[in-house]
């Protein structure tokens, strides 16, 4: 007997019950949303979905690990070779991709504070990140030394954490008066403050 999910058409439902899930737990929260509203929402009876997903908390993993898949694709900068561009580039990816999904984005702080196993996965790209940046960086104007390489990971890696706080604070706060910034605004804003922070390392 076929395991569900490991034949096309399982593939398919499967993926099915993935992006209904993003539907759900973006109106609802990750609290509020059951494997019956996401059944629904996938067209699929109740009882079906649990061929494929155990528990609401495997589909929301599944959701989080496609998420983030999908975040550190938008922010990769292609063939830019000028550092700020990249930078800037980078950014606007990341806080265009978050302005639109901001139901999601509110659903992970949810879940994180429900458990904290769900902030592994952002750990996790949040390393990617920043190993990519202090890669490129150094790809581009040569080798740091050991001592400059760790001050710019750690500059590097509160920077995303900040850019992640004010995506957050801009797209999925409860506060109208902090959600007023425009995108543009916000992605301006955010380069201006990775490039003073970083610029240092350019002088």
């Amino acid at each position: 007997m076929a395991i569900a999910g490991s034949t096309e058409k399982g593939r398919r439902a499967r993926a099915r019950y993935l992006a209904a899930s993003a539907e759900v737990f973006a109106r609802d929260g990750y609290v509020n949303a059951t494997m019956s509203s996401i059944a629904s929402a996938a067209g699929y009876s109740q009882g079906a979905i649990y061929r494929y997903f155990p528990s609401k908390d495997a589909v929301f993993s599944d959701l989080m690990a496609h998420t983030h898949e999908e975040l550190l694709v938008s922010t990769r900068t292609g063939g830019l070779t000028d550092p700020w561009d990249a930078l800037d580039a980078a950014n606007r990816g990341f806080l265009t991709y978050w302005s639109e999904r901001a139901g999601i984005l509110r659903a992970f702080e949810q879940a994180q504070a429900v458990d904290s196993v769900y902030g592994r996965g952002a750990s996790r790209t949040r390393s990617a990140m920043r190993k990519r940046f202090v890669y490129s960086f150094e790809k581009r104007f040569g080798a740091l030394s050991e001592a400059d390489r760790e001050e710019l990971d750690a500059l590097v890696l509160m920077l995303i954490v900040m850019t992640e706080r004010m995506a957050v604070l801009a797209f999925a706060s409860n506060d109208t008066q902090e959600a007023s910034i425009s995108l543009e605004r916000l992605c301006d804003l955010t380069s201006k403050c990775w490039r003073r922070i970083l610029q240092p390392f350019l002088a």
